[in-house]
């Protein structure tokens, strides 16, 4: 995504209130492409567990039949 410090608003006004974000600071962080693809895995590990004890707790699945 390109950055750029001139107003979107040129045009036609949009008749929204829009927040003024000028004062605040970029915090998006950089994570390089080996860290990614460790975190990748570790959210694997870490989920598996959670959504095998979901499975198991659902309750069953409701058929229901439609007739036109």
């Amino acid at each position: 995504m390109k950055k750029s410090n001139a107003s979107a608003a040129k045009g036609e006004p949009t008749g929204l209130e829009f927040p003024d974000w000028s004062g605040m600071e970029h915090s998006a962080n950089r994570v390089g492409v080996d860290t990614a693809f460790e975190l990748c895995e570790q959210y694997l590990l870490w989920f598996a567990t959670t959504h095998s004890k979901r499975r198991h707790q659902r309750p069953g699945k409701c058929v229901v039949e439609f007739t036109l």
